[in-house]
């Protein structure tokens, strides 16, 4: 029970007395890309020429793909022999409507099913 105190128009609540319940296969079920591109792929992405980062981000993913592929089918071992560093995730940031979500949500799909989340900030 969280314990709290009322004021003239507020509840306050102890953050110390906040104990979250966090279930990993549902949190996991959840943090996929929207249904709106549960079918987007980087092949399905077409990228603006008036905008070459657009494509550059397009080519950077699918090598992105290749080399997580590799890293998770073993190589990933001899990779770090040589000082290679492991792959741990991919960050994007542009404009509003410049295909992020539609990229992001193509790398996840390449991924489905191998311990994948899907993060996106509205």
């Amino acid at each position: 029970m969280l314990n709290y105190r009322r004021t003239l128009m507020h509840e306050i609540f102890s953050i110390y007395d906040f104990k979250p319940q966090i279930h990993v296969s549902s949190l996991s079920q959840r943090l996929v890309p929207p249904p709106r591109f549960a079918t987007a792929t980087l092949e399905s992405y077409i990228a603006d020429h008036a905008h070459p980062s657009q494509q550059a981000a397009k080519e950077y993913l699918r090598e992105f793909v290749h080399r997580l592929n590799r890293q998770r089918n073993g190589l990933g071992k001899l990779l770090k022999s040589f000082g290679a560093s492991p792959i741990l995730g991919i960050y994007l940031d542009g404009a509003f409507g410049v295909g992020k979500t539609h990229l992001l949500a193509a790398v996840h799909s390449a991924f489905e099913g191998k311990n994948t989340i899907f993060l996106s900030r509205n």
